[in-house]
């Protein structure tokens, strides 16, 4: 097993690790969470696939979190005034 140093970012990289650029992490976050104009505002850099879970996972639970805070604001219906 073989490790580079990246100059670019300073990590020690096994060479087998395949790293995804920010577009191609939107992308697949697009395809990956079903949102086809999903965008983000991202660090530019190359991910590693732990990384882009990571990011997944985190998209998740803030679209969970923003979807459950906005059903309860509406539970009670809308009040007309």
């Amino acid at each position: 097993m073989h490790a580079s140093y990246n100059s670019k970012y300073g990590k020690i990289k096994n060479e087998r690790e395949v790293l995804m650029t920010k577009t191609e992490v939107i992308q697949r976050l697009q395809r990956d969470l079903g949102i086809p104009r999903f965008q983000a505002y991202i660090e530019d850099k190359d991910y590693s696939e732990e990384e882009y879970d990571q990011l997944k996972k985190d998209f998740e639970a803030y679209f969970t979190n923003y979807v459950s805070n906005v059903s309860a604001d509406f539970e009670g219906g809308l009040d007309n005034k």
